[in-house]
């Protein structure tokens, strides 16, 4: 466990992954989603990580660069997790160089971390910060 809590924000589709029926049903329903996210969740709190996330709408992409570099001035990150949905899409792609490249200059010290799938948030706090067990 971390001895000091460490602060980890996620950008991920959050409510916007809605927008894609076919993403949803690729990880069993949007049950499941909430299942395996809540579940990555209370292990990252019980090995002394809190998570935020913010919610990246890929059909407003101005609207969630705006909201995501606020989230990241908001206060001192530990960690960026940024989802699979936002990276792993070649339509995305100029999103994801947007938040990145937002990230770089705002929050510097922040060490990046990239998530593969709803179910593995904690398993990529662990790769990245060896003390999260």
């Amino acid at each position: 466990m971390a001895t000091q809590r460490k602060s980890i924000l996620t950008a991920t589709f959050g409510e916007y992954a809605r927008l894609n029926p076919a993403l949803i049903a690729s990880y069993g329903g949007e049950a499941n989603i909430e299942r395996m996210i809540s579940t990555n969740v209370r292990q990252a709190n019980a090995a002394g990580f809190d998570v935020d996330n913010i919610a990246i709408n890929p059909e407003d992409p101005a609207d969630s660069i705006k909201r995501f570099e606020a989230k990241l001035r908001s206060q001192d990150w530990d960690g960026l997790l940024v989802g699979w949905g936002l990276r792993g899409n070649q339509s995305h792609t100029v999103l994801f160089e947007a938040a990145v490249n937002v990230a770089r200059e705002v929050a510097p010290q922040t060490r990046m971390l990239f998530g593969n799938a709803p179910d593995d948030m904690f398993m990529t706090i662990q790769r990245n910060f060896p003390e999260a067990k």
